[in-house]
């Protein structure tokens, strides 16, 4: 099924690029990442700054790269970061992440891969849920960050429309690198203080009362490569098991070990949102996100 099939991640050095990498090598999978910085001795490696628009140049090299391949998917894991330590700096950071991703839509018009995959957030989604049914009153904590993700999701749909290319969006919550691996340790709040109790040091506890479906990154990279090449056109698929937790419950599972990841992996499952493929939970219970 795989046979054929070429893998080109934008923003691979990134916490879920470099999983989805990781995912391709290990599976023996065609891959190429292409991020800023990366060693162009590497045959699977490409750099380019996505702040810049893509020159005559990268797209001989992509173009030439795709050709033997019968289908080509390009995954965007590019996003620069849900905030910034300075709340009045958040609005331009993700305005910034808008500019990226109209560079990286003028790329994947001129490459025309068979599929352009990009991965959203269950901020957004709820966010464009609640204005399409006039909830007008849900405004979330990160509205800047879950703005931009909705508008930077129409947009992809759009370009993936007037050039041709199928269109498939993965949404998730929270991945956490520390539940897959307990020797690498992530970039992110909730890997450190993973890894924090693995270890036996003490951490403060969170008071943030904002639910998230905490997921192993393995799993999440594992999915979105496996389920991409069969994915309908148009489809937005989120991954999760369906548990709310918030962080502070979610810790303390993990300080008990009482957070059965086992029982958690059997309850993975898929479902577009769209077409609401949910029997109840965390995503259709918006004030819980407020």
């Amino acid at each position: 099924m795989m046979d054929n099939i070429g893998f080109i991640i934008f923003g691979a050095h990134g916490k879920v690029g470099n999983s989805l990498s990781n995912y391709c090598f290990v599976n023996g999978l065609s891959y190429l990442k292409v991020y800023k910085g990366a060693n162009v001795g590497s045959p699977d490696v490409f750099n380019m700054d996505f702040i810049k628009e893509a020159s005559d140049r990268d797209i001989a090299f992509l173009l030439k790269w795709s050709k033997p391949f019968e289908k080509v998917i390009i995954i965007n894991a590019v996003w620069k970061g849900v905030g910034s330590d300075k709340p009045e700096n958040g609005l331009i950071l993700q305005l910034e992440n808008l500019r990226i991703y109209q560079n990286i839509l003028n790329l994947v018009a001129r490459v025309k891969p068979h599929r352009y995959v990009e991965l959203g957030s269950y901020e957004g989604e709820i966010l464009d849920r609640a204005k399409s049914e006039l909830l007008l009153d849900y405004s979330p904590s990160n509205f800047d960050y879950a703005f931009t993700k909705a508008l930077a999701s129409n947009l992809s749909r759009l370009y993936s429309y007037l050039n041709n290319i199928d269109y498939t969006r993965f949404s998730f919550s929270a991945p956490v690198l520390a539940m897959s691996d307990d020797l690498n340790v992530g970039r992110g709040y909730f890997d450190r203080v993973v890894s924090s109790i693995k270890e036996g040091r003490k951490f403060d506890i969170p008071k943030s009362n904002n639910h998230y479906d905490f997921i192993p990154l393995h799993l999440l990279a594992e999915k979105i490569i496996t389920l991409a090449p069969g994915s309908s056109i148009g489809e937005v698929i989120y991954i999760g098991s369906n548990i709310g937790l918030t962080p502070s419950n979610f810790f303390r599972a993990i300080e008990e070990d009482s957070f059965n990841i086992d029982a958690v992996k059997k309850k993975y499952f898929h479902g577009c949102l769209v077409e609401r493929h949910f029997t109840g939970g965390i995503e259709f219970d918006i004030k819980k996100f407020k």
